[in-house]
């Protein structure tokens, strides 16, 4: 999944070879964040340090990260009551200047209703996206929520990178 959106995101353009990402010279800082809540925070938190880091010293040290994608999650999961340290770190995140885009569940469910990790946090720092076809209609396979979803992007179909320096042609994530 992480080589799909890395592809996505910035996978280098005008050089003959596969596709173009939305960036063609960006910098990536990939993280493997684990699944506890304890491993997602520490992962936010370096992403973080990194990022206070090169304001303080002017950008001599540090990175500048600007943008973080967490394409995962906890399905009907309650970032209010049961997983509270999400929301305090995406501010945290936020007060650095870093925005956070969260992917909401690849289900056709009410986020409002059912809960979501990360889409249901509150942090103004924080945009949730669900997954949309060419159209611009939202996937039935994704999930939707009137007050926590912000947007919907197209991701069915995507053609993108894929393990093993090859290219996949049905990449539908959200």
């Amino acid at each position: 999944h992480g080589t799909r959106v890395a592809g996505i995101v910035g996978a280098t353009g005008d050089n003959g070879i596969g596709i173009t990402g939305v960036n063609w010279e960006v910098k990536l800082m990939i993280l493997s964040e684990g699944r506890s809540e304890d491993q997602v925070v520490e992962a936010m938190m370096y992403t973080h340090d990194m990022r206070k880091l090169y304001n303080e010293t002017n950008g001599a040290e540090g990175a500048f990260v600007v943008a973080a994608n967490y394409s995962l999650g906890i399905d009907q999961g309650d970032c209010v009551n049961t997983f509270t340290m999400w929301n305090p770190t995406l501010d945290m995140l936020g007060s650095v200047g870093i925005l956070v885009i969260g992917a909401t569940a690849d289900q056709n469910w009410d986020v409002d209703e059912l809960g979501d990790i990360p889409t249901t946090c509150t942090s103004d720092f924080m945009v949730a996206v669900t997954n949309t076809d060419q159209m611009d209609n939202k996937v039935i396979s994704a999930a939707y929520g009137p007050k926590s979803v912000d947007l919907g992007a197209p991701g069915n179909g995507t053609i993108t990178t894929s393990p093993g320096d090859a290219y996949w042609e049905e990449f539908g994530g959200t």
